[in-house]
Parts: structure tokens; C-alpha cells; sequence
């Protein structure tokens, strides 16, 4: 009984600071900033860039373009349909075999931990933390309370073989359902040569 009643409290303390655990779509888009910071301390390097993510699964498809301000663009098709990841960034392209179903985007969230409140751009939100166990990284989602729309995703790497890296995406216009572009994922010419 004192389990029970433990476990009403804290779920009404949570209630009462607004905070719903994230059931974020797997259907989505959105124009995004990108922050790649490398190394720590005075030694860190960072790189930024503007971009757009779509991504739509259970169609195995996903899109990631972005173009930073010191380089050429970058994009990433993913196609699970075709069980190909198309990595370009020019002049080279990278391509991966893959076979099954895309993972879902979202499904570490599920086991994250809640962490502090947090305001992006003028939106309150919380933090979720999937706190990842060596080599895994460490994934961050900032949230709108209602769970309903993400304000960005961080995964921070150890660092432990590499050097430690955070790359920040922040989502500036949340979309769940939008006009899908003709030729949207349409892997890139060069890498189908």
C-alpha cells in the first residue's frame, strides 16, 4: 500500500509541474540549426550550420540536409525500402547496406530519464536523458511539456576512441504533418554512379 501510495505521489508531482514524458511522432519535419562541437575545454572546435530533417517511418525513409557555414552541404538519404544509406558530402558519397526495418527515431526516449526545465527559443520545455553506457552515447531531448513536439536533440559521444563530440539539432518549426516534395528521397545522382 505504501508502494502504491509512493507511486500516486510521484506521479502527481509530475502531473503538477506539467512534464508528460515525450510520445514524439515518427513522422516528421522540420528546418534545423546544427552545432558540432569537438574536443573540450579551450581545445573544442565548433562548426555550425542550418538544415532541414524529415523523417517518415513506417516507410523507411528519412532525409538530413545541412549546410554549414565554413564547407559544402551535407545530406544523408535514408532508405530502408531500398536498404541503402546514401551519405553525400561533395564531392564524396558513402553508401551503407542495411537490412531490416529502420529503427525508430524516437524509441530510446521510452527509457530516458527526466531532467531540468529548459527554455528554447522562448518555449519552456523539459529535458530527457538516456544517459548512453560506453561507447553508446548519451542522448538529450528537449521537449514542450505536453510531449507533443521536440526542441532539439543532443547526443554527446565519450570520447573514449575519438574525441568527444556533441552535436546539437535544433528544431526551429516542429511539423507533423506537411506536403511531401517530389523527389524528397531521391538519392543523389553522384551516389548512384
Amino acid at each position: 500500500m505504501t508502494g502504491l501510495v509512493v507511486f500516486a505521489v510521484l506521479l502527481g508531482a509530475q502531473s503538477a509541474f506539467g512534464q508528460t514524458r515525450p510520445d514524439l511522432s515518427e513522422v516528421f519535419q522540420s528546418p534545423v540549426t546544427i552545432e558540432i562541437t569537438t574536443g573540450t575545454g579551450a581545445d573544442a572546435e565548433t562548426v555550425e550550420g542550418v538544415g532541414e530533417v524529415t523523417h517518415v517511418q513506417p516507410a523507411g525513409k528519412a532525409r538530413e540536409f545541412y549546410h554549414f557555414e565554413d564547407g559544402p552541404p551535407s545530406e544523408t538519404i535514408t532508405r530502408y525500402d531500398l536498404g541503402k544509406i546514401f551519405q553525400f558530402d561533395p564531392p564524396e558519397c558513402d553508401v551503407t547496406v542495411v537490412t531490416g526495418t529502420m529503427p525508430l527515431f524516437w524509441d530510446w526516449v521510452t527509457q530516458s530519464k527526466q531532467g531540468d526545465a529548459v527554455e528554447v527559443n522562448g518555449i519552456s520545455g523539459t529535458l530527457w536523458v538516456s544517459a548512453g553506457t560506453p561507447p553508446a552515447p548519451t542522448q538529450i531531448l528537449a521537449a514542450t511539456n505536453d510531449g507533443t513536439t521536440a526542441l532539439y536533440y543532443e547526443v554527446r559521444s565519450t570520447g573514449s576512441v575519438t574525441p568527444q563530440q556533441t552535436v546539437r539539432i535544433t528544431f526551429l518549426k516542429w511539423q507533423t504533418t506537411f506536403k511531401q516534395k517530389p523527389n524528397l528521397f531521391k538519392p543523389p545522382g553522384k551516389c548512384l554512379k
